[in-house]
């Protein structure tokens, strides 16, 4: 579907470009695979973090991501609301959040195309938006546990925000939420889009999250619906080097629910076929020694890797791509279910490459093998996912699998 053809829901105020409504599910076409496969890193996969990437949203990137939040806002989405008490979930970026009716979820495209979910109540009179997550200690240096640090805290972000919005009212400091998370915010008005700008910290997961509304609502109402929302959050840790070890399985998962419908693998082994989740269709296959990578799990007479491969297990299997063994006592000591076992270093050497129905095997295959490392994470009669690690180019990204 081209833009002329979807709905506009804002407009960036910086470039005055339009943001439209994603409306389509269809995959994205692929170029025909010409060399070793790449894979787009994904912010927060845990394998990014065994050869100790950091991954956090900063201070920086979250007034730039409330600029796309007011913009993405601009107007109606359209589309008919379904009235149900049915408790769904909000999956953002280290958090949780329940909800029903009438609050719903939607998803929007920034200009530089990029896909942004958000939480709409009663058609768009509270639009909630998450800013950013990083680490709390990353965030601050003030000691969050004392009065002046929550003080000081609250006081780095109205100071930070005022620069590009007129900042009134507000908590002035962070207030109990419910059990040990804490939560502060301050009304903002930005030319005509008005709301409130909200914090939300746990100390126990080291955890601090922003976010935004815009109302068309009495603000009171608006964040009392609001606090009601964050009351029923869930925080996990957010990802550093420094914390290395836990398992991120809840995003492209839950993103890509209709990748991983049908048919599906039950054997928590490497060998098998693996569709990737995400807006393509790539899929890898796994069988004594022999591998192939196609460009679609819908094709495979045409566009793939065949080749071969050596695999091993947990830290035996790291140390052979560099990996210290500590990075895996971590992973298996901090995420329940996961044994070493579970933990697969492939050394793969391709052979073949057939492309737009030739063999490019003399000019495109390259002489080097890959290096790849995948932590299977069993979600029971939902499936089998395979989180991977592209150990040279540091790439990741998620996988299902359909067939043992």
């Amino acid at each position: 579907m081209n833009n002329e053809e979807k709905k506009i829901i804002g407009y960036d105020p910086q470039t005055g470009q339009p943001i439209y409504e994603e409306q389509s599910t269809q995959p994205e076409i692929l170029q025909p695979v010409a060399e070793e496969p790449k894979k787009k890193s994904n912010t927060g996969l845990i394998i990014g973090i065994v050869i100790g990437i950091v991954v956090f949203i900063g201070i920086c990137i979250v007034g730039v991501m409330f600029l796309f939040g007011s913009a993405l806002v601009g107007g109606k989405t359209g589309g008919k609301t379904v009235i149900t008490d049915e408790e769904k979930t909000y999956y953002g970026e280290s958090f949780e959040l329940t909800y029903n009716y009438p609050w719903s979820e939607r998803t929007g495209i920034l200009t530089n195309g990029e896909e942004q979910k958000y939480l709409s109540y009663n058609n768009n009179e509270i639009v909630l938006f998450p800013l950013g997550s990083s680490d709390l200690d990353k965030t601050t240096t003030a000691d969050f546990s004392t009065s002046t640090g929550k003080f000081k805290l609250y006081n780095e972000f109205r100071e930070y925000w005022g620069r590009t919005n007129n900042i009134s009212n507000g908590t002035g400091t962070f207030h109990t939420l419910v059990d040990e998370i804490y939560y502060a915010s301050m009304d903002y008005t930005n030319g005509k889009k008005r709301g409130k700008l909200y914090m939300i910290v746990s100390e126990e997961n080291n955890a601090f999250l922003t976010f935004s509304t815009e109302i068309s609502i009495d603000k009171n109402k608006a964040d009392e619906e609001v606090l009601k929302l964050f009351k029923k959050i869930n925080i996990s840790t957010i990802y550093d080097d420094e914390l290395a070890g836990y398992l991120d399985t809840m995003s492209n998962w839950n993103t890509y629910q209709s990748a991983r419908s049908g048919s599906l693998g039950t054997k928590k082994t490497i060998d098998g076929g693996w569709r990737i989740l995400a807006n393509s269709e790539e899929y890898w296959t796994f069988k004594n020694g022999e591998f192939y990578y196609y460009k679609s799990v819908n094709d495979l007479n045409d566009n793939y890797y065949q080749g071969t491969y050596k695999v091993y297990t947990g830290k035996t299997g790291a140390a052979k791509v560099g990996i210290e063994a500590s990075k895996i006592d971590n992973i298996v000591a901090k995420n329940k279910g996961i044994k070493e076992t579970d933990i697969y270093t492939l050394i793969l050497t391709p052979k073949k490459i057939i492309s737009g129905g030739v063999d490019k095997s003399s000019t495109n295959l390259g002489t080097n093998d890959w290096q790849h490392v995948w932590i299977l994470v069993d979600h029971g009669k939902e499936g089998i996912e395979g989180q991977f690690l592209d150990v040279k180019s540091q790439d990741t990204s998620y996988y299902v699998k359909i067939k043992d």
